[in-house]
């Protein structure tokens, strides 16, 4: 009784199963679709990084620009700060020299008069 019962079973299972044609015929359909699934996203992606990529570009250019804007700045910022340097070094020399002649000529009318 038991083996009827279980043959019964299995004879009612068997139509449902899949055969091996069954599973290639799948598999293949599956493979052309994440075939074309996957050829979207490469496209999606392209088309991004392109984007992106025109994105980077333009801000690269920008930055460019800025820094040769900023070079001419600092140029133009050294030049005042030369010039600036300049006139206080010949103002420290003449105060220099003012004061060291009135220190000399102090000592000689010091060691005159007395």
């Amino acid at each position: 009784m038991r083996l009827h019962e279980r043959v019964t079973k299995i004879e009612a299972v068997l139509p449902t199963l899949a055969t091996k044609e069954d599973l290639a015929r799948e598999v293949g359909g599956l493979r052309s679709e994440m075939h074309l699934e996957f050829g979207k996203v490469r496209q999606e992606m392209g088309a991004e990084f392109s984007k992106m990529r025109k994105e980077v570009s333009a801000e690269f250019a920008s930055v460019r620009k800025e820094m040769s804007e900023l070079r001419v700045d600092v140029s133009e910022l050294r030049v005042d700060v030369h010039r600036a340097i300049e006139v206080q070094t010949w103002r420290v020399i003449g105060t220099l020299i003012t004061v060291c002649t009135a220190l000399v000529a102090a000592t000689y009318f010091i060691t005159k008069a007395g």
